[in-house]
């Protein structure tokens, strides 16, 4: 059995293979985390993360968390481009895992997961993070 990927021509599975053995070695291809530190915990800013739009991520300056056994959450004085690669937007002063993509090393932004419904008038609401949001207003028929 070949050790190039289905579809690649040798050089081109040569250089995907040395890409990685690379990027494995630091940790991350551009991120030189060590393996152990591929997820982090971050705050997203005022006014949330935009949604994805066709294939342009929303994007917004993140701030890098810790977790302190005295404090709980903590931020640092780290602070990241971070990219969201789901169709609703994030919240604001919402925090987020992140982590770090293989190739580019980009932070990826996992989004907190939809956790209540609600009708508010003629709202239909969603609950993410610690945010209610209008995800459609309904109309009489």
């Amino acid at each position: 059995m070949s050790d190039v990927p289905y579809g690649f021509e040798k050089p081109v599975a040569k250089t995907l293979h040395d890409m990685a053995r690379a990027a494995g070695q630091r940790g991350g291809a551009a991120g030189g985390m060590p393996e152990q530190r591929r997820v982090a915990i971050a705050l997203t800013p005022g006014g949330g993360v935009p949604a994805l739009s066709g294939t342009t991520p929303g994007t917004a300056t993140i701030t890098l968390c810790q977790i302190d056994g005295t404090n709980g959450v903590v931020t640092t004085s780290v602070q990241e481009t971070g990219y969201n690669l789901d169709c609703t937007a994030i919240p604001e002063n919402c925090y987020v895992t992140i982590e770090r993509e293989y190739i580019g090393g980009a932070w990826i932004i996992n989004p907190p997961p939809i956790t209540d419904l609600r009708l508010d008038g003629s709202n239909l609401q969603y609950k993410r993070g610690c945010t209610w949001a209008t995800w459609t207003t309904g109309t009489s028929c």
